[in-house]
């Protein structure tokens, strides 16, 4: 069953060369790295060489030669062998191949978009062990990507990616983190399986899994814990997160967890604002609404902040009224999303900014971030 999907893949794709579109280059995923050849013409040989012999990798990288072609190799770009190619790396147990040749049947890239097709390369990709491919299948049943929504079975993937003993995705390990330690996806609040899912993906560089992991530890860790909650703040806000910025402004401005200091919480609030695409301003970031509400709940001074729209009226409460909400981390429909929120979930609304609301989650987290009013009702 397994190779007839590969070969009716594969011969969808050969018929759909005349549509080709701007040459786009995958990422070079094979273990064998280039740099091993001094002479790059022979790279190419022992490429040919290899895949003769029958390795699934070599054929895999032949694949993304042909792909993209290598005037320096004296390769030629050829989407039909490059299919045939990735066609046969994919037979032969290679995952990665299998995504490839996903993605570029979901993006419609030297392809026609065929997202049904996609999406089986992509489950031949995580039944060969590939976590990435399982991830993809995981994100597009969750947010019913042009199919119908089933958390069940995008739980299934994201645990199938977040659970790879060979090469986990950070990106579900993140994912199912988050849902663990808000309570929500279906999942049951745990912190100690949110952290479970935290550690690794803020490890291997998630930047929400470093800032969520981080306010998880502010939040209900010891107090060594807490010391080490602001260093994975720290992390995240290095590799750009506004969240982590803006918190560690506020702990910086306070004194909380940290010695206080004036000159760092200033940096901190003015790189927020650089990453929110705002000039840097002079101001007294002590008075006004951040993350650090859920970690110092005697200050409830709320003021309006140009970043974090105007404060809304005391006691608004909200639920989530459509099937489900994205929680964006800025009012903007491309913004990223933070989170999912179910049907029923009830929310503090803390701002206001045109037709978005910032809301707080009434749990113990106290996560915040930006909803669509027209997903809410209010209670």
């Amino acid at each position: 069953m397994k190779i007839r999907l590969i070969a009716a893949a594969a011969a969808a794709f050969l018929l759909a060369t005349a549509a080709v579109a701007a040459p786009v280059v995958p990422e070079p995923l094979a273990p064998q790295s280039r740099s091993k050849h001094a002479d790059e013409q022979s790279y190419f040989e022992v490429m040919k060489k290899e895949a003769a012999l029958g390795s699934h990798w070599a054929i895999y990288e032949l694949g993304l030669l042909y792909l993209t072609g290598a005037p320096s190799l004296g390769v030629a770009q050829d989407t039909a062998a490059a299919i045939k190619n990735l066609a046969l790396a994919a037979e032969q147990g290679n995952g990665t191949a299998s995504r490839t040749l996903g993605d570029l049947q979901w993006r419609g890239e030297k392809v026609v978009t065929n997202r049904k097709s996609a999406m089986q390369w992509y489950e031949v990709g995580a039944q060969s062990g590939d976590a990435e491919s399982a991830a993809r299948l995981a994100r597009i049943l969750d947010e019913g990507d042009g199919v119908p929504r089933d958390q069940a079975k995008a739980l299934h993937y994201f645990r199938m990616a977040a659970g790879n003993t060979e090469k986990p995705s950070a990106y579900a390990q993140s994912v199912l983190g988050f849902r663990y330690l808000q309570g929500t996806g279906g999942l049951a609040r745990d912190l100690d399986k949110a952290r479970a899912y935290l550690l690794p993906a803020a490890t291997s560089g998630n930047q929400l899994a470093q800032y969520n992991l981080g306010h998880m530890l502010l939040s209900a860790g010891t107090e060594a814990e807490k010391k080490k909650g602001v260093e994975w703040l720290e992390v995240a806000a290095q590799s750009g997160s506004i969240e982590a910025n803006n918190l560690l402004a506020t702990l910086y401005s306070r004194g909380q967890f940290v010695e206080k200091n004036s000159g760092v919480s200033a940096a901190y609030a003015d790189a927020s604002r650089r990453l929110s695409g705002k000039p840097p301003v002079q101001t007294d970031i002590s008075s006004k609404q951040s993350p650090a509400a859920s970690i110092d709940r005697a200050a409830s001074q709320k003021v309006k902040s140009e970043s974090e729209g105007a404060p809304a009226k005391d006691g608004i409460r909200v639920k989530v009224v459509a099937p489900y909400a994205n929680l964006r981390r800025q009012p903007d429909q491309k913004s990223d999303v933070l989170g999912k929120l179910d049907r029923g979930v009830t929310l503090k609304v803390i701002a206001k900014s045109g037709e978005w609301m910032r809301i707080e989650i009434k749990d113990a987290s106290e996560q915040t971030g930006w909803i669509h009013s027209s997903l809410v009702a209010k209670i």
